[in-house]
């Protein structure tokens, strides 16, 4: 039984760290089912139910972050929600586009996770009617937005996965 829940919070950890990435998992709530799970273990609850609590309320605060943050930025440089609509589906495409190009590692890569949101959201913008640099400093702040939450789920997804992994192994 332990190890079955060991493996499953193993595979949630990683699967949420990946999703803090990709636009299309929901990260930090996988990574902290993985914590929960682990929790349950015999050798693990009687000492990080504290952890647990405290992780579950910022995965919270970070799901509704997700969605503000992109909106928020956006709407602070101008944008609309087709822009943040944009952002993304540029980011889905360029997760989908440059893999089946055949740059699916290197820096090449980065650029077009990079780019992709950019992109989608100025494309968004243009759709609204918005004038050329307009949708550009638009596109720009939902970009900064999605950005920056992804940053931020990426280095608490990769804080529950390292927490598990030493907690497991050490």
């Amino acid at each position: 039984m332990n190890t079955a829940l060991l493996i499953i919070a193993i595979v949630c950890v990683v699967i949420g760290l990946v999703g803090s990435l990709l636009p299309v998992l929901p990260g930090p709530p996988v990574s902290w089912i993985g914590l929960l799970v682990f929790a349950f273990t015999a050798q693990a609850w009687q000492h990080i139910w504290w952890v647990v609590g405290i992780t579950g309320a910022i995965t919270l605060f970070l799901v509704f972050l997700d969605y503000l943050m992109p909106g928020w930025t956006a709407k602070h440089h101008g944008g609309s929600k087709r822009g943040m609509r944009g952002a993304n589906i540029g980011a889905i495409v360029s997760l989908i586009l440059f893999p089946i190009l055949g740059i699916a590692i290197g820096p090449a890569n980065i650029i077009g996770i990079i780019l992709g949101p950019f992109v989608g959201a100025y494309i968004g913008e243009l759709t609204t009617g918005a004038e050329g640099e307009v949708a550009l400093k638009a596109a720009f702040g939902s970009f900064l937005g999605l950005l920056g939450s992804t940053i931020v789920k990426f280095f608490f997804a990769l804080f529950l996965f390292v927490y598990v992994l030493i907690d497991i192994f050490v």
